[in-house]
Protein backbone atom coordinates (compact mmCIF):
# COMPACT_ATOMS: atom_id res chain seq x y z
CA UNK A 1 0.00 0.00 0.00
CA UNK A 2 2.78 2.40 0.94
CA UNK A 3 4.60 1.71 -2.34
CA UNK A 4 1.42 2.48 -4.27
CA UNK A 5 0.99 5.79 -2.47
CA UNK A 6 4.63 6.73 -3.01
CA UNK A 7 4.24 5.92 -6.71
CA UNK A 8 1.54 8.60 -7.04
CA UNK A 9 3.56 11.28 -5.26
CA UNK A 10 5.70 12.27 -8.29
CA UNK A 11 2.55 12.48 -10.41
CA UNK A 12 1.03 14.87 -7.90
CA UNK A 13 4.18 17.00 -7.83
CA UNK A 14 4.36 17.19 -11.63
CA UNK A 15 0.68 18.13 -11.77
CA UNK A 16 1.36 20.88 -9.23
CA UNK A 17 4.09 22.33 -11.44
CA UNK A 18 2.06 22.26 -14.66
CA UNK A 19 -1.34 23.18 -13.19
CA UNK A 20 -0.81 25.72 -10.40
CA UNK A 21 -4.55 26.47 -10.33
CA UNK A 22 -5.10 23.01 -8.93
CA UNK A 23 -2.79 23.61 -5.96
CA UNK A 24 -5.62 23.48 -3.41
CA UNK A 25 -6.96 20.18 -4.72
CA UNK A 26 -3.49 18.65 -4.93
CA UNK A 27 -2.67 19.80 -1.41
CA UNK A 28 -5.89 18.23 -0.17
CA UNK A 29 -5.02 14.96 -1.89
CA UNK A 30 -1.54 14.93 -0.35
CA UNK A 31 -2.96 15.64 3.12
CA UNK A 32 -5.54 12.89 2.69
CA UNK A 33 -2.84 10.43 1.61
CA UNK A 34 -0.72 11.43 4.63
CA UNK A 35 -3.65 10.87 6.97
CA UNK A 36 -4.43 7.53 5.29
CA UNK A 37 -0.85 6.36 5.82
CA UNK A 38 -0.99 7.41 9.48
CA UNK A 39 -4.31 5.58 10.01
CA UNK A 40 -2.93 2.50 8.28
CA UNK A 41 -0.01 2.34 10.71
CA UNK A 42 -2.27 3.03 13.71
CA UNK A 43 -4.50 0.10 12.74
CA UNK A 44 -1.47 -2.14 12.19
CA UNK A 45 -0.07 -1.24 15.62
CA UNK A 46 -3.37 -1.76 17.40
CA UNK A 47 -3.98 -5.09 15.64
CA UNK A 48 -0.52 -6.28 16.66
CA UNK A 49 -1.25 -5.34 20.28
CA UNK A 50 -4.65 -7.05 20.02
CA UNK A 51 -3.06 -10.29 18.76
CA UNK A 52 -0.47 -10.26 21.56
CA UNK A 53 -2.97 -9.63 24.33
CA UNK A 54 -6.57 -10.13 23.14
CA UNK A 55 -9.15 -7.81 24.64
CA UNK A 56 -12.63 -6.97 23.48
CA UNK A 57 -13.32 -5.78 19.95
CA UNK A 58 -14.99 -2.69 21.33
CA UNK A 59 -11.79 -1.77 23.17
CA UNK A 60 -9.81 -2.34 19.96
CA UNK A 61 -12.15 -0.03 18.03
CA UNK A 62 -11.95 2.56 20.80
CA UNK A 63 -8.15 2.49 20.82
CA UNK A 64 -8.02 2.87 17.03
CA UNK A 65 -10.52 5.75 17.15
CA UNK A 66 -8.73 7.63 19.93
CA UNK A 67 -5.30 7.22 18.40
CA UNK A 68 -6.60 8.24 14.96
CA UNK A 69 -8.21 11.36 16.40
CA UNK A 70 -4.95 12.15 18.20
CA UNK A 71 -2.99 11.81 14.95
CA UNK A 72 -5.49 14.05 13.15
CA UNK A 73 -5.27 16.64 15.95
CA UNK A 74 -1.47 16.67 15.84
CA UNK A 75 -1.46 16.97 12.03
CA UNK A 76 -3.84 19.93 12.15
CA UNK A 77 -1.89 21.57 14.98
CA UNK A 78 1.42 21.12 13.17
CA UNK A 79 -0.03 22.50 9.94
CA UNK A 80 -1.56 25.57 11.53
CA UNK A 81 1.47 26.31 13.66
CA UNK A 82 3.82 25.75 10.73
CA UNK A 83 1.84 28.07 8.47
CA UNK A 84 1.66 30.78 11.12
CA UNK A 85 5.36 30.64 11.93
CA UNK A 86 6.25 30.57 8.20
CA UNK A 87 4.12 33.66 7.56
CA UNK A 88 5.75 35.51 10.43
CA UNK A 89 9.25 34.37 9.47
CA UNK A 90 8.96 35.28 5.80
CA UNK A 91 7.11 38.59 6.12
CA UNK A 92 10.25 40.66 5.49
CA UNK A 93 11.51 38.65 2.49
CA UNK A 94 10.71 40.28 -0.87
CA UNK A 95 12.14 37.73 -3.34
CA UNK A 96 9.37 35.21 -4.11
CA UNK A 97 11.51 32.09 -4.58
CA UNK A 98 13.53 32.77 -1.44
CA UNK A 99 10.31 33.43 0.45
CA UNK A 100 8.83 30.13 -0.78
CA UNK A 101 11.89 28.07 0.14
CA UNK A 102 12.25 29.74 3.55
CA UNK A 103 8.54 29.23 4.22
CA UNK A 104 8.74 25.53 3.37
CA UNK A 105 11.78 25.00 5.59
CA UNK A 106 10.31 26.95 8.50
CA UNK A 107 6.95 25.16 8.24
CA UNK A 108 8.64 21.74 8.11
CA UNK A 109 10.78 22.54 11.14
CA UNK A 110 7.74 23.79 13.06
CA UNK A 111 5.79 20.65 12.16
CA UNK A 112 8.66 18.42 13.24
CA UNK A 113 8.92 20.37 16.49
CA UNK A 114 5.22 19.88 17.21
CA UNK A 115 5.52 16.17 16.46
CA UNK A 116 8.53 15.84 18.76
CA UNK A 117 6.82 17.70 21.61
CA UNK A 118 3.63 15.68 21.27
CA UNK A 119 5.60 12.43 21.24
CA UNK A 120 7.49 13.37 24.41
CA UNK A 121 4.31 14.53 26.13
CA UNK A 122 2.45 11.36 25.14
CA UNK A 123 5.30 9.19 26.45
CA UNK A 124 5.12 10.98 29.81
CA UNK A 125 1.34 10.69 30.04
CA UNK A 126 1.15 7.05 28.98
CA UNK A 127 3.72 5.22 31.05
CA UNK A 128 4.09 1.59 30.18
CA UNK A 129 5.02 -0.69 33.02
CA UNK A 130 7.47 -3.53 32.36
CA UNK A 131 5.80 -6.91 32.16
CA UNK A 132 6.62 -9.31 34.96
Amino acid sequence: MLILILAYLPILLIALLFAPGWAGAITSIVLFISFAIAIFFVVQKQMKLYREKPTGRLKLARNILFESMGVLFVMVLAGLLGRTIAQIGTAQISHDLTKLMAGIVIALLAGMGVGFLVKRTWERLVKTSPES
